[in-house]
């Protein structure tokens, strides 16, 4: 039969050549990819000044009063510093409950506390979103756990703005 086959010049293809074929595009499209991807990441190396502003909610007040203006913050489980606190601003814990028809109530609740701040770091911004050191992708609404020498707490980033030089 092999000897019909060679003769008459017709090639058919089986399941293994269609696979073979399909690996080795998926290989070039991977390729592709990634490089394209990494383009994207691993950015120039200019870094940009950012403000990272944030609040935490519901904190007790022996964490509230550790916190420091001015400390070096860490994103705990990395190798990645989010910056400088700027500064920060304790309040009583803002609660929202329902009342009897079903509408919000605002209340506050003394033994908590709410604490919102911001801290100056540096990273790649552009029209992807704010790269942390260039690789660790950041935006509203991420929640983090940052520490410091003094206190380690979950943060949820509200805004992230570009700090402009005079």
């Amino acid at each position: 039969m092999s000897a019909k086959r060679r003769k008459s010049g017709k090639l058919r293809f089986n399941i293994i050549d269609f696979l073979i074929i399909v690996i080795v595009l998926g290989c070039i499209a991977g390729v592709v990819i990634r490089y394209n991807i990494i383009d994207r990441i691993v950015l120039d190396t200019k870094r940009d000044e950012v403000k990272i502003s944030f609040m935490v909610s519901g904190m007790t007040p022996q964490i509230a009063n550790a916190i420091v203006d001015g400390e070096e913050f860490y994103v705990v489980g990395t190798s990645y510093t989010l910056g400088k606190l700027n500064e920060h601003n304790i309040t009583n814990a803002r609660i929202v409950e329902a009342n009897d028809s079903g509408l919000p109530v605002e209340s506050f609740d003394d033994t908590l506390r709410d604490v919102r701040g911001s801290f100056t770091s540096y990273g790649v911004h552009n029209d992807d979103g704010f790269f942390l050191g260039g690789t660790m992708f950041l935006a509203p609404g991420k929640t983090l756990t940052a520490e410091s020498k003094s206190v380690r707490f979950s943060l949820i980033i509200t805004e992230i703005s570009r700090v402009t030089g005079d």
